[in-house]
């Protein structure tokens, strides 16, 4: 094969691997969606603002 022949080759084989790898990518199995969680109360979860602000004055990080 000549050089031009060559390079030919070697790009048809790249676009035929980049189209197999693009069809794989778009043609995968869909994850299941995870399971629906219990609703969780977060009302206590995150201290307000001053009970924060008064912690941090507790225990000396804030004057």
């Amino acid at each position: 094969m000549d050089g031009g022949q060559t390079t030919k080759v070697g790009l048809a084989a790249v676009l035929l691997v980049a189209a197999a790898g693009a069809s794989w990518w778009f043609l995968r199995a869909e994850p299941p969606p995870p399971p629906p969680q219990e609703e969780v109360d977060l009302s206590e979860a995150d201290p307000s603002r001053e009970e924060t602000e008064n912690l941090m004055r507790e225990i000396g990080y804030v004057q």
